[in-house]
């Protein structure tokens, strides 16, 4: 299964490549890629290289769903700054703020509902 997480506020790309840092320093069971997703290069415009989105791909098996939640969790919740994790699997989608985060069985609980 593939899912997005996507980071929204201020310094997003960096917060972005913090998360990717952190979820693969964590060597989370069951995840297989994580991937900062990225647009090709306009050459009409010049640029030379592809430009970077806030938002990661995470590939995985359905028991890791768990062990991702609680990693983005206890991460979010070191946060200051107003940002907000947005994860989608097709429509469905679950937000979670990095400013006040629901509880952790809250939070594993609508993750869970992700999985198709």
């Amino acid at each position: 299964m593939s899912i997005k997480i996507e980071i929204i506020g201020e310094n997003a790309l960096e917060e972005t490549a913090h998360l990717k840092n952190w979820l693969e320093s964590a060597r989370i069971s069951g995840v297989e890629t994580v991937e900062q997703e990225e647009i090709p290069p306009d050459s009409d415009k010049g640029e030379m290289g592809p430009t970077l989105l806030a938002v990661l791909t995470v590939v995985l098996g359905s028991a890791a769903m768990v062990k991702l939640a609680e990693s983005v969790h206890v991460w979010i919740s070191a946060k200051y700054d107003p940002i907000i994790v947005k994860f989608t699997n097709g429509d469905e989608e679950v937000l979670l703020k990095a400013q006040n985060p629901e509880d952790l069985e809250t939070v594993v609980a609508a993750i869970n509902r992700l999985r198709v």
